[in-house]
């Protein structure tokens, strides 16, 4: 008899949030406005505007369109790793 295990339970496994559901809840349009929030919610340290750039254009290409409204059934594993982009800072590190 095999034993389950269930990913939330993991230490590597998804982080209990709901990222899209958090887009959702702060109404935010576009793919900049959740970069911004992004950073504003999870660092101490503001973003410098050189460095949002990265994040911005992982986000367009992993969404496929600037705007996340339009991407709001598949958008939470690109919200992973952006997020997991903001967390890889020095910002972050930082903080």
């Amino acid at each position: 008899m095999a034993i389950e295990k269930d990913e939330a339970d993991s230490p590597t496994g998804p982080l209990p949030i709901d990222l899209t559901a958090l887009v959702r809840a702060n109404r935010l349009q576009t793919n900049a406005e959740v970069v911004d929030y992004f950073g504003r919610r999870f660092l101490r340290l503001r973003l410098e505007p050189e460095i949002c750039g990265a994040p911005r254009r992982l986000l367009d290409a992993e969404l496929g369109t600037s705007q996340v409204s339009v991407a709001s059934t598949y958008m939470e594993d690109s919200l992973r790793m952006l997020l997991h982009l903001i967390m890889s800072t020095p910002e972050y590190q930082l903080g």
